[in-house]
C-alpha cells in the first residue's frame, strides 16, 4: 500500500511565488548584466541562464497547477479560497493575462520538450520586457490571506 504525504498548499503556493519572483529578477539581472552574446560564449552562464529560465516557467506552471493535474487542490485557479471575491478576480486576471498565457501555453515546448504543437519559446528578452514583477506581484495579497486563512 502507498503511503501519499499531503503537502500544505500554503506553503506550496507562498514558495512558489516567492521563487518566480526570485528567479525571474536573478535571470533578467544575468540577462542585463552580460547580454546574449556573453551568455552563449560562456558554458557557465548558457546553463545558469537556462536554469533560471526553466526554474521560472516550473513555478508558474505549479501556481496555476499546469504540472499537477493530479494534485489539483495545489493551484490557484483550483483552491475554493481563490474561487471567491475579493480574490477571485486577481486570480482571474493575472491568469488570463497574456505573458503568463504565453508563458503556460510554451511551457512544454522549452522545459521538457514534449508540446504538441510547435509553439515558438517565449524568449527572455521578452519576459524581461514584460511586466512579469507585477503581474506576479498581484498574487502576494491573496496567497498571504490564504497562508493567514490556513493558519487560524
Amino acid at each position: 500500500m502507498e503511503i501519499i504525504k499531503k503537502r500544505n498548499p500554503d506553503i506550496f503556493l507562498s514558495l512558489s511565488l516567492r521563487f518566480a519572483k526570485e528567479y525571474f529578477g536573478q535571470l533578467c539581472d544575468v540577462r542585463k548584466k552580460y547580454g546574449e552574446d556573453g551568455i552563449q560564449e560562456s558554458k557557465e552562464l548558457t546553463i545558469h541562464h537556462r536554469a533560471l529560465w526553466t526554474a521560472l516557467i516550473v513555478e508558474i506552471r505549479k501556481l496555476f497547477g499546469v504540472s499537477f493535474k493530479k494534485y489539483k487542490n495545489y493551484s490557484l485557479l483550483e483552491i475554493d479560497f481563490f474561487k471567491v471575491k475579493p480574490y477571485k478576480k486577481i486570480i482571474n486576471s493575472v491568469y488570463g493575462n497574456r505573458v503568463i498565457q504565453k508563458i503556460l501555453k510554451t511551457s512544454n515546448t522549452f522545459t521538457i520538450h514534449l508540446g504538441k504543437n510547435k509553439e515558438e519559446i517565449f524568449p527572455v528578452d521578452k519576459i524581461c520586457d514584460s511586466d512579469l514583477k507585477k503581474i506576479l506581484e498581484q498574487l502576494q495579497k491573496p496567497i498571504d490571506a490564504f497562508e493567514k486563512s490556513s493558519r487560524s
